[in-house]
C-alpha cells in the first residue's frame, strides 16, 4: 500500500511540474502583436514581476561559464524558471551555434556582462539578441556591447529581433558596423530585422544600411532599413542632424530638439512629449484622425508648429491641445483649424503664442476651462495672429490665467469674453460682429455682439481687463462689463488708458462702453464713438469732441508739487584777507525756478 501511495505522488508531482512547463514555454512562443513589437513595447521592455523563481534567479551571481546565455523564456517574464536556462557561452558565436541547434521555439540570447564583438557574426534566423545584463528595472546594472573598428554585427531579414534594453547599451565604434539588412513586410512579422532601443538605453554610433535603403525609426525606439523607393509619410530629424523616415504618423516618436517633417498630407493623432521640439507640417495638412482624441496632444515646452495646416474633421477632437505645463507657438506660417470644434485647448499652467493663424466654424478659435482644473495658463497674441470664429466666442476664457493681446486680428460673434484671468490689450484689433445677446450661463459664453466682453464667471475669481491701446469694436458695445447674477463681487476691475473703441450697430442703446454698477471710474484715455457716460471716467478725466461723432478722453497731468531747494555757488572757493578788510563775493543760484530761496 506505501509502494502504490509512494507512486501515486510521485506521479501527481511530475504532473503538477510538467502542466504548468508546457503552458509557460506555450507562452513565450507566443509571437507578440506587430505594432506594438515595432514600437518597441515588447514584453522585454516592462518591468518583470518577479515570481519566486524570478527572485531565485535574479539573486545569483553572473555565470563563471560565459557572458552570452541563451534562454526559452524571456527573463522579464513571470513565468520564467531557473531552468529555462539553456546554457552559457564564453562567445556570441557560441551562442548562437547553440541557439540555432536548440528544439526550442523561442531562440533568445542574452548578454549578461560587457562584451566585445570579436568577429564578424549574423544574428541568425528566428533568433533575437537581447543586450540586457542583469535587468532593465532603475537601478539594476545593464550590459555594453562594443562593435570595434573592423568588426560587422548584422541583423538578417529574417532574425528575430535586436534589442538593446534599458540600464544597457550598444557601442558601434568607428570603423564598426551594426548593418541593417532590408526588413520586409510580412504580415503578423513586422519585428523581424528591427534593432530595439529601450528608453533609457544608450546607442553610440550609426547604423550601416545596403544601398539605396533609408533608415526608418519607429516611435522612437525602433530602427530598421527599407527601400528609398518605399515613400514615407514623415521625416524626424534629431538635435544632431540625423534623419529618420517614419512609415506613419501613428509610428512617429519624438525626443526633445528634434524636428517631425511631414512630406504628405496625414490624418491621425499624435501625443507629442519633450521640449523645442518643431512640428513642421512641409505645407501639408495635418487631419485629427478618430473622434477620441485631438491631432497633437503637446506636452513640453519650447514647442513649435509651423508651415502648414492642423485640421479636425466632422465628429473630431480639437485639432491641438495643450497638456498641463506645455509652451507653444503657432509659427506665422501655420494654421490651426478647429471647423466644428475649438482650435485650440489650454491645459493647466499651458502657455501658448500666436503668429499665424487659429480658426474655428462651429466653436471657440482658443479656450480654457473654468472648473479649476486647467488655470494659471498664459497666452499671447502677436502682430500678423488670426483668431477668428464664425459662429461664436474666439477667444473664451473662463479659467484663470492671463491673455496678451500686443497684435493681430481677433473676431468672432464676440471677440474675447473674460469670465476670469487678466486681460492686457496693447494693440492689435478686436471685433464682436455678431447680433446682440446676453444670457445668463454658468458654463460657456454670455455676451455676443460686443468686442470684450468681461462677464465674471460663477467661481467668482479675479477678473481684471486693462486696455492701453488697439482697436476694440462690437456691434453693440466695444467693451463690455456687466454683472449677470445678482450677487455682484468686487474683484472685478477695467482700465482703459488708451485705444480706440466704436460700436458698429445701430441701435439706440449700442455704446462703444458698457458697464455695470460695479465697475465706474475705469477711463482716463482713448477715442471713443459716441462718447461715454460721465461715470465711467476717471476723476479728472475730460471729454473732448472731435467733431466727427467722437470723443476722446484726456485726463490733464497732475500739477508738479515738486520741492526744489536752492544751490548755492561763490564765484570763489579761496579768498585771504587782513583784519579789517572786506570782500564781495557774487552768488549763483540754482534751479532758477527753485521753491524756496536762499543766501
Amino acid at each position: 500500500m506505501r509502494k502504490f501511495l509512494s507512486l501515486c505522488l510521485a506521479l501527481a508531482l511530475v504532473f503538477c511540474l510538467a502542466a504548468p512547463a508546457l503552458a509557460e514555454e506555450a507562452l513565450a512562443e507566443a509571437p507578440l502583436a506587430g505594432e506594438a513589437l515595432l514600437a518597441g513595447e515588447a514584453a522585454e521592455a516592462a518591468p518583470p514581476v518577479l515570481q519566486e523563481a524570478d527572485k531565485a534567479l535574479a539573486g545569483t551571481p553572473k555565470t563563471a561559464d560565459g557572458p552570452i546565455e541563451v534562454w526559452k523564456n524571456y527573463l522579464t517574464s513571470n513565468t520564467v524558471r531557473p531552468e529555462d536556462k539553456v546554457g552559457a557561452y564564453a562567445s556570441l558565436k557560441e551562442a548562437f551555434a547553440a541557439v540555432t541547434q536548440s528544439a526550442e521555439a523561442s531562440k533568445l540570447v542574452y548578454i549578461r556582462q560587457d562584451y566585445t564583438l570579436e568577429e564578424d557574426l549574423e544574428i541568425p534566423t528566428g533568433v533575437r539578441l537581447i543586450v540586457y545584463g542583469n535587468g532593465n528595472k532603475p537601478g539594476e546594472q545593464g550590459a555594453t556591447l562594443t562593435i570595434p573598428s573592423g568588426r560587422t554585427l548584422t541583423v538578417k531579414t529574417d532574425c528575430n529581433r535586436f534589442d538593446v534594453l534599458d540600464n544597457s547599451t550598444l557601442d558601434i565604434e568607428e570603423g564598426g558596423k551594426v548593418f541593417l539588412q532590408e526588413r520586409t513586410l510580412e504580415p503578423g512579422e513586422p519585428q523581424k530585422g528591427t534593432v530595439y532601443i529601450g528608453n533609457n538605453a544608450v546607442l553610440r554610433g550609426d547604423f550601416s544600411l545596403p544601398e539605396n535603403m533609408r533608415l526608418y525609426r519607429s516611435r522612437g525606439t525602433s530602427y530598421y532599413a527599407m527601400k528609398e523607393s518605399y515613400t514615407p509619410d514623415e521625416i524626424v530629424t534629431d538635435a544632431q542632424g540625423k534623419q529618420y523616415a517614419c512609415e506613419k504618423l501613428s509610428w512617429v516618436g519624438l525626443s526633445s530638439g528634434e524636428t517631425l517633417t511631414l512630406l504628405k498630407d496625414v490624418t491621425g493623432n499624435l501625443t507629442v512629449s519633450g521640449d523645442d521640439i518643431t512640428i513642421d507640417l512641409g505645407g501639408h495638412a495635418w487631419t485629427t484622425g478618430g473622434t477620441t482624441s485631438p491631432a497633437a496632444k503637446l506636452n513640453g515646452t519650447g514647442i513649435v508648429v509651423k508651415n502648414g495646416t492642423l485640421q479636425a474633421q466632422a465628429g473630431s477632437k480639437c485639432p491641438v491641445d495643450l497638456d498641463t505645463g506645455a509652451e507653444v507657438t503657432i509659427a506665422a506660417d501655420a494654421a490651426i483649424k478647429g471647423a466644428h470644434t475649438y482650435g485650440v485647448l489650454m491645459g493647466s499652467r499651458s502657455a501658448l503664442t500666436v503668429e499665424g493663424t487659429i480658426t474655428s466654424t462651429d466653436s471657440y478659435a482658443i479656450t480654457g476651462n473654468g472648473d479649476g482644473n486647467y488655470d494659471n495658463t498664459l497666452i499671447h497674441i502677436k502682430d500678423g495672429a488670426t483668431v477668428t470664429s464664425s459662429s461664436t466666442t474666439a477667444i473664451y476664457h473662463p479659467q484663470v490665467g492671463v491673455l496678451n493681446v500686443s497684435g493681430g486680428t481677433i473676431s468672432g460673434a464676440t471677440g474675447i469674453e473674460m469670465r476670469s484671468g487678466t486681460l492686457n490689450m496693447s494693440g492689435g484689433t478686436v471685433t464682436g460682429q455678431g447680433t446682440f445677446a446676453q444670457t445668463i450661463n454658468k458654463g460657456g459664453p454670455t455676451t455676443m455682439g460686443v468686442g470684450i466682453a468681461a462677464v465674471q464667471h460663477v467661481t467668482r475669481n479675479d477678473l481684471q481687463v486693462n486696455i492701453t491701446g488697439g482697436v476694440v469694436q462690437g456691434t453693440q458695445n466695444a467693451v463690455r462689463q456687466n454683472e449677470v447674477y445678482d450677487d455682484p463681487h468686487n474683484n472685478v476691475h477695467v482700465s482703459i488708458t488708451n485705444g480706440t473703441f466704436a460700436a458698429t450697430g445701430t441701435a439706440p442703446d449700442a455704446a462703444a462702453v458698457f458697464s455695470g454698477d460695479n465697475v465706474q471710474n475705469f477711463i482716463s484715455g482713448g477715442t471713443f464713438s459716441g462718447g461715454v457716460e460721465p461715470s465711467y471716467c476717471a476723476p479728472g478725466c475730460e471729454l473732448k469732441d472731435n467733431g466727427d461723432g467722437t470723443y476722446t478722453a484726456i485726463t490733464p497731468p497732475a500739477p508738479d508739487t515738486t520741492i526744489r531747494d536752492t544751490a548755492i555757488a561763490l564765484d570763489k572757493t579761496e579768498l585771504s584777507l587782513e583784519p579789517g578788510q572786506t570782500a564781495k563775493l557774487k552768488a549763483s543760484l540754482t534751479p532758477a525756478d527753485a521753491t524756496y530761496k536762499y543766501i
